[in-house]
């Protein structure tokens, strides 16, 4: 499922580089092995993640953040994880360069959530990035 972020330009980050913040709404959380994948849609294929805040109701869930999706993607096109979330991540002073992997370039990245509380659903999780990008 493709979803598509609030961005704001939070402002310029050096002569050809600027920081957009993207605030995307993940309601498609597995609860097996493997988690299920959503496609973070309207993100510059090629940049440097600063920061990643997220905040769920499940006290135990699995965040990663690849560059190429579907199965085909190794522990190579991951990009970011974190593990065992309680409520609230928030993360800054990160430096997180990426670029799609796709066969064909996009402007794509891709996530994959995983509720390990089976007692407490995730429900929606908030993910918001802020990423470093050139400025065209």
């Amino acid at each position: 499922m493709a979803l598509t972020p609030t961005m704001v330009v939070i402002g310029k980050s050096g002569h050809h580089t600027k920081i957009v913040q993207y605030k995307y709404t993940l309601s498609n959380v597995g609860i097996s092995a493997t988690g299920s994948e959503e496609i973070l849609s309207l993100i510059q294929g090629k940049g440097r993640i600063i920061q990643v805040k997220t905040t769920g109701a499940s006290t135990d869930f699995d965040l990663s953040i690849r560059n190429k999706t579907g199965a085909s993607a190794g522990s190579n096109n991951e990009i970011f994880q974190v593990t065992g979330i309680n409520l609230h991540y928030d993360e800054s002073g990160m430096d997180v360069h990426y670029a799609n992997a796709d066969t064909t370039y996009v402007n794509k990245l891709y996530t994959v959530v995983k509720n390990d509380d089976g007692g407490n659903a995730t429900g929606p999780i908030a993910l918001e990035l802020f990423v470093e990008v050139l400025d065209r």
